[in-house]
């Protein structure tokens, strides 16, 4: 189960992750196969223009990047904060929700970790909740809220006998008022079923694709081989479709194994991953 905790760390959170994604080496290149024992599997992020993002591998790779604490998340109604998105719709709102057993909510918190709103997803359950993610205006409105029930500790005993897809609820991402102080709201969300062409696995990073809005699952590999696998799908899917995702590669590395969160920066330029 991954957890954000109650301490909203944004920048160690998104500091740490960005050195996975882009990797560091001596000359700022990011082929960073040598630090994997002579992979030859490297990533290498090159924006055709300076963007925020390379910025922020660069300072990381430096030793530079500044870490603050931004607040606490007071509210005893998030009690083990599981997924964290920064909204595209409000500025300086970010989108978090519980972990497995939790309510079918999610919360929107200012940048110092206040309450804002919470909004019920009325058809949803929270099955085992672990990741959320907001992706670019589609043809299901502007800005769209994704949360992935996606996790299942069960596959650490049988690696056969857990479930086999992951289901993604989807809805226009709402408006909040900055200065709101715990509102309350409900919403339907669209209901996806994405199903693994390869047999249960336990997932805890989801993401969107910032500018395709394809829908991008990541597994967590309890065999510790540092081989989570990456699956696709079509983002534009109607509303309680169900479709078999595509493998479309593993995350290399012996520090991968364990994913617990993934995220793009808005450009498309980085994708940051969590262990």
């Amino acid at each position: 189960m991954a957890g954000v905790g109650r301490s909203l760390r944004l920048a160690v959170a998104v500091s740490a992750v960005a050195v996975l994604a882009a990797g560091c080496s001596d000359d700022g290149s990011g082929d960073d196969s040598a630090d994997r024992g002579g992979s030859t599997t490297s990533t290498t992020v090159a924006p055709t223009t300076t963007s925020p993002s390379t910025g922020l591998i660069d300072s990381v790779c430096a030793g530079t990047a500044v870490v603050s604490d931004a607040g606490t998340v007071g509210t005893p109604a998030i009690n083990e904060a599981s997924g964290l998105a920064a909204s595209r719709r409000n500025p300086g709102v970010w989108w978090t929700h519980n972990d497995s057993g939790g309510p079918n909510q999610v919360f929107a918190l200012s940048d110092s970790g206040a309450l804002l709103s919470t909004i019920t997803l009325t058809n949803a359950e929270n099955r085992d909740w672990e990741d959320i993610a907001v992706g670019p205006p589609s043809g299901h409105g502007g800005a769209t809220l994704y949360v992935a029930d996606s996790g299942d500790n069960t596959v650490i005993q049988d690696p056969t006998g857990g479930r086999g897809n992951v289901r993604i609820y989807r809805l226009p991402e709402p408006e909040v008022d900055p200065g709101a102080s715990g509102a309350k709201a409900s919403a339907k969300a669209d209901t996806l079923t994405l199903t693994y062409p390869d047999g249960p696995h336990d997932s805890e990073a989801f993401l969107v694709d910032p500018v395709d809005g394809d829908l991008i699952v990541i597994t967590k590999d309890w065999t510790l081989r540092g081989e989570p696998s990456v699956y696709r799908a079509s983002g534009d899917i109607a509303d309680g479709s169900t479709v078999v995702l595509q493998k479309v590669g593993v995350v290399p590395g012996s520090l991968a194994s364990l994913v617990t969160a993934a995220d793009g920066s808005p450009d498309g330029s980085v994708v940051g991953i969590r262990t």
